[in-house]
């Protein structure tokens, strides 16, 4: 099995109640069904947030402001159908969501959901990524993150 370092971008959507209570959007994987964070390969031509942006829209159906602020860094394996094992560095950006499609490109394959902020950390598998959404939801909470 070979082991490759694979480079990706993520988007987290999230939103805000009125009164200030963090809600994010997770997606299944396709193979797996896993709650995940949209993401994907970065394309020339795109920003990493722009096209964190993308992969929101295109896995999620979700558009809004995505910031160029790196939240931070995570890992994840997979093994693929060859039986090599995929090793991602992803590049993780806030989306603050303003707009939820009814249809989307990848409607028919993914399956997306809200969570509160603690039960998204309990949802995904990596660690860092976990470490990063519960850094980010307490810079939200008190007012420290700007775009």
């Amino acid at each position: 099995m070979k082991d490759s370092a694979i480079h990706k971008v993520a988007a987290l959507p999230y939103r805000l109640t009125p009164e200030g209570v963090m809600s994010v959007l997770l997606v299944t994987s396709r193979r797996s069904r896993r709650w995940i964070v949209p993401k994907g390969h970065l394309e020339t031509g795109y920003t990493p947030w722009d096209m964190a942006a993308r992969e929101a829209y295109e896995e999620a159906g979700v558009m809004g402001t995505i910031s160029s602020r790196l939240l931070g860094c995570f890992t994840y394996r997979k093994v693929l159908e060859s039986g090599a094992i995929s090793t991602s560095s992803v590049q993780l950006f806030a989306l603050a969501v303003g707009r939820e499609l009814e249809d989307w490109p990848e409607r028919d394959s993914r399956r997306r959901q809200w969570f509160k902020v603690v039960d998204a950390i309990a949802a995904v598998e990596q660690e860092d990524l976990r470490e990063i959404m519960l850094a980010f939801a307490g810079r939200v909470a008190d007012g420290r993150f700007a775009y």
